[in-house]
């Protein structure tokens, strides 16, 4: 084996890894020694990358032809070795869907930024050609795993900024949803339109998806739907969560969580939408209005999505954040951090969840009569709360900054194995894997980039929510 290859601390587990590429390079085109070592300079996870392309190339029609084309376009190989390293459930798909390959081998491919619109039209395609409703399901298990790929080596490459990703995966979601309710509404009631109305709460409906996120809905009506209508609908809403969040053999679409809804888990699964208007205007605690002002209509009835963002102009962005209001807010952040452990980067201290609670309580406060304010991404938001001086520009800077370094990270925390994850590991190697994932230098490095970000955002948080 090449002798750069036999460097300590290389591989976890070196002598596997020796055997692995061994019969690699006995392969008809095997690669050079020289090419692994270009491949593997900085990769993540060295033994993972390796371990996977032999899988893969076991599973390729012609790993000889797959071998040259990875030998000739040494950028592309790289970027190639990146997602093997960094992610077993990306590198199980590709090796499910050995076609999938050419979309990470093909540069007019990767720079193919995706829309909603040129993701459903491609989803339309492939649901043509669906033999039963399990079969157009798994064709849009199908279309996310073809999706996320791309996306994936983008981010990893730092081609894309991060905002650019949230929006993609958002974006990727949306249509998913939309082809979803299509199938499910049309499978019980062919050649009709489905009569509901599909809301996003949470980071869906910020346009900042992870790559495991759940997805936060809500089900509306229109007031002129009656008792049947209800009726059907209620059995639709609760076949479509089932077919997002149903485990396949391509895995499963999106976890759903309703709770959101009014009542929460003991309210109804949907209403008409005036009922709703009614609940935020007489019942609706704070954080719900705050939940509010994250929400948007991804699918279904355009007369009611309008009435869904007048709801939430009038409700989230009202004339004057009381101080009663206010302080029942603070007080919830503060019982979720009491029961956060401290390597949770989401809700503990200094966390993402306080740049988001302190950019929306803003939000709420500056919002009424400034629509430039009411934006749902929260690094548009801060942008906005600086020009109209509801931040200093310092502090702007480094909540955008924090919201991105923590963003990033868990991205990196999600991606090794599709789980929705917001915890720091505590087995030394798998930090060693985030941090360089992260671009750092090790978990040691990693650990202290994520602590000197968490003091600031603290105390930038009690500075600005809590001023003495």
């Amino acid at each position: 084996m090449y002798r750069e290859l036999k460097r300590p601390g290389l591989f976890r587990d070196p002598e596997a890894a020796e055997r692995a590429i061994d019969r690699i390079q006995a392969m008809p085109g095997g690669p050079s020694g020289r090419f692994f070592v270009d491949c593997l300079e900085k990769n993540p996870d060295p033994d993972r990358a390796v371990m996977n392309l032999e899988r893969w190339l076991g599973a390729v029609g012609s790993p000889a032809l797959h071998l040259s084309t990875l030998e000739a376009s040494p950028m592309l190989a790289k970027y190639f070795f990146l997602v093997l390293g960094a992610s077993q459930p990306l590198a199980d798909a590709l090796i499910q869907n050995p076609e999938l390959a050419s979309l990470l081998l093909d540069p007019a491919e990767l720079n193919r930024v995706p829309t909603r619109a040129g993701i459903e039209a491609e989803g339309r395609r492939l649901l043509a050609a669906a033999t039963s409703p399990s079969h157009a399901l798994d064709r849009l298990r199908f279309l996310k795993q073809r999706w996320t790929l791309p996306i994936v080596l983008n981010d990893l490459a730092g081609t894309w900024p991060q905002p650019a990703v949230w929006r993609a995966l958002s974006d990727l979601a949306e249509a998913i949803i939309a082809l979803a309710q299509e199938v499910v509404w049309q499978q019980r009631s062919p050649g009709t339109e489905c009569p509901v109305t599909i809301v996003a709460f949470g980071k869906l409906g910020g346009r900042e998806v992870n790559y495991s996120s759940d997805v936060d809905l809500v089900y509306v009506l229109p007031d002129g739907a009656d008792e049947r209508v209800e009726r059907e609908a209620t059995r639709f809403a609760e076949a479509f969560g089932r077919a997002l969040s149903d485990r396949m053999g391509r895995g499963a679409l999106f976890r759903v969580d309703l709770r959101l809804r009014p009542y929460g888990g003991t309210g109804s699964i949907l209403r008409r939408i005036r009922s709703y208007e009614g609940y935020y205007d007489l019942y609706a605690e704070p954080w719900e209005q705050q939940a509010l002002l994250r929400s948007r209509p991804v699918a279904g009835d355009p007369e009611v999505m309008e009435r869904w963002q007048a709801l939430r102009t009038a409700r989230s962005f009202r004339h004057r954040l009381g101080e009663n209001a206010l302080h029942e807010m603070l007080a919830m952040r503060t019982r979720i951090e009491e029961f956060a452990e401290d390597n949770d980067i989401k809700r503990g201290k200094g966390g993402i969840r306080d740049i988001e609670f302190t950019v929306q309580i803003l939000q709420m406060a500056y919002g009424h009569g400034h629509p430039d304010l009411q934006v749902l991404p929260t690094i548009e938001a801060i942008e906005a709360l600086t020009i109209h001086r509801a931040l200093t520009p310092e502090d702007a800077r480094a909540l955008k900054e924090g919201y991105i370094f923590l963003r990033k990270l868990e991205h990196r925390l999600q991606l090794l194995g599709d789980q929705q994850t917001h915890a720091m590991p505590n087995d030394p190697k798998t930090l060693n894997t985030v941090g360089r994932l992260m671009g750092l230098l090790d978990g040691e490095d990693l650990e202290r980039a994520t602590r000197s970000c968490r003091r600031r955002i603290g105390v930038l948080y009690e500075s600005i929510l809590h001023p003495e």
